[in-house]
């Protein structure tokens, strides 16, 4: 939450339950995926949001399964965004 904040401060919890937030003219959710980065525990994955009806789901920009990968997206949250 502290890395989308540092993006660009706004940030809202739609009627999914995903956190969805807009940075550099595009649109990204983050989620929980059971199966991140191929760790038994899962993780958080950052996904764009296509245009298009039914909002699409583009290609996963960043995951994060630990805390060093916490730590290095609150440090650069825009990296490969």
């Amino acid at each position: 939450m502290k890395g989308i904040e540092k993006l660009n401060g706004g940030r809202y919890v739609p009627r999914n339950r995903q956190l969805r937030f807009d940075y550099g003219g595009k649109t990204y959710i983050a989620r929980y995926d059971h199966h991140a980065g191929g760790n038994p525990r899962g993780g958080i994955q950052i996904v764009e949001v296509l245009p298009g009806r039914g909002s699409p789901l583009g290609q996963v920009a960043r995951t994060i399964t630990d805390l060093d990968e916490a730590e290095a997206f609150y440090n650069n949250p825009s990296q490969g965004l």
